[in-house]
C-alpha cells in the first residue's frame, strides 16, 4: 500500500512538472512571437521588428507577408548608395558576435556575418576585420584592400576620395589608397579627416598641416594648429598669434579670425575718466590679445600678449609672461622693464 501511495505521488509530481514546463514553454513562445514591435523601416516594403524579450530583430517583407532575415543581434538604421545595411548575429549563448550585411533592396542577407567588426560602406568599400586580417571589403565581402596595421577609426573607418587613415603597429599614422599603396607615409603622430578627402596631419612635434587626397599638401606641417570651420567647408589656420581661414585649395578666404575685440582708449595723465578714442582695436584669440588698426584693417601686433593698454595715442604697453614691453604702430616691440 505504501509503495502504491509513493508511486501515486510521483505520478502526480511528474504530471504537475510536465504541465508547468508546457505552460512555461507556451508562455515563452507566445512572448517571443507576440511581444514584438517595429524598430524602424528599411523601405516602403521592408520593416525591422524587435523581439523585446530576447532582444533580437528580424526583417519583415510586408509585400509577401514573410520574414526575410531572422535572429539579428543588431541592425543599422542607415545605409548608403550601396544599399547594404550592417547587421550582427551572436551564438546561442550571446557570445561570438559577427557582422555581415543585408541588401536593403531584397531584405535578405547579402554578406554572411563573418567579421569581428565591420563598418558602413563608402565609395563601394567598408572597413572590416576578419579571419583574413584587417582592411576594406567590397560589396561581395571580399577583402580587396588589406592593411598592414590597424584602421585608425576601427569599424568607423571610411574611404574618403579613395584614401583612408591607417595606424601602424608602432603607432604611427599614414594614409593608404584603395590600391593598397601608401598615399602618405606613416610618419605622423595623428591624422584626422575633415571633409571630402582633406586631412589634418599632426607631427610628433605637434605641428599641424593639411593634406588632400587630390592635391597633396595644402599646408606643410609647420603651423601651431589647423582645424575645420563650423561647417567643415574650410580650414582655420593658427600660427604665431594669428588665425585665418583658407579653402581646401589653400587660398585665403578670411585674412583674420579672432574671438572678440574692443576699442583701445588712451587715458592721459590727470584724465577725468574719459579716455581718448584711438584707431586701434584690441582683438582676442585663444585667451591672448593683439592690436588691429580699425581704419586699415592691418594687424599691428599679433595676439601673443596677456594684456595691452595704450601708453600714448600710438604707443602700446604690452604684458607677456610678467614682462612689460612698448609696442609701436610699425610693429616694433621694445622691452622696458621686468616685474
Amino acid at each position: 500500500i505504501l509503495w502504491r501511495w509513493i508511486c501515486g505521488l510521483i505520478k502526480v509530481a511528474w504530471t504537475l512538472a510536465a504541465l508547468i514546463i508546457v505552460g512555461l514553454t507556451a508562455t515563452f513562445v507566445v512572448l517571443i512571437f507576440v511581444d514584438t514591435e517595429i524598430s524602424h523601416t528599411v523601405s516602403n516594403r521592408y520593416y525591422v521588428y524587435k523581439h523585446n524579450m530576447i532582444d533580437r530583430y528580424y526583417i519583415y517583407d510586408g509585400q509577401n507577408d514573410k520574414k526575410t532575415a531572422k535572429w539579428l543581434s543588431s541592425i543599422d538604421k542607415n545605409f548608403g548608395k550601396d544599399s547594404l545595411i550592417r547587421f550582427s548575429r551572436k551564438d546561442f549563448w550571446g557570445n561570438k558576435e559577427r557582422f555581415g550585411y543585408i541588401d536593403a533592396r531584397t531584405g535578405k542577407v547579402a554578406i554572411e556575418p563573418q567579421f569581428y567588426y565591420a563598418g558602413e560602406f563608402s565609395e563601394g568599400l567598408a572597413a572590416a576585420r576578419g579571419e583574413n586580417g584587417v582592411g576594406f571589403i567590397d560589396t561581395t565581402g571580399k577583402m580587396v584592400v588589406p592593411v598592414k596595421g590597424y584602421l585608425a577609426d576601427g569599424k568607423n573607418a571610411k574611404i574618403h576620395n579613395g584614401t583612408a587613415i591607417v595606424r601602424t603597429h608602432n603607432k604611427k599614422y599614414g594614409i593608404i589608397s584603395v590600391s593598397g599603396e601608401w598615399a602618405l607615409e606613416p610618419n605622423y603622430n595623428e591624422i584626422k579627416h575633415i571633409n571630402n578627402g582633406v586631412f589634418v596631419v599632426i607631427t610628433d612635434e605637434h605641428k599641424y598641416g593639411a593634406w588632400s587626397a587630390s592635391n597633396g599638401w595644402i599646408f606643410e606641417p609647420i603651423y601651431e594648429n589647423i582645424v575645420s570651420n563650423f561647417s567643415d567647408t574650410a580650414l582655420e589656420i593658427t600660427n604665431k598669434g594669428l588665425c585665418w581661414e583658407a579653402n581646401f585649395d589653400g587660398k585665403t578666404t578670411k585674412p583674420l579670425i579672432y574671438n572678440s575685440s574692443e576699442q583701445l582708449f588712451y587715458y592721459p595723465t590727470g584724465h577725468d575718466g574719459n579716455g581718448v578714442a584711438t584707431e586701434y582695436f584690441k582683438f582676442y584669440l585663444n585667451e591672448r590679445c593683439g592690436v588691429l588698426n580699425i581704419r586699415t584693417k592691418e594687424v599691428i601686433l599679433p595676439a601673443i600678449y596677456s594684456e595691452i593698454e595704450m601708453n600714448s595715442t600710438d604707443v602700446f604697453e604690452l604684458t607677456i609672461d610678467f614682462q612689460t614691453f612698448l609696442g609701436y604702430k610699425d610693429g616694433t616691440v621694445v622691452p622696458i622693464k621686468t616685474k
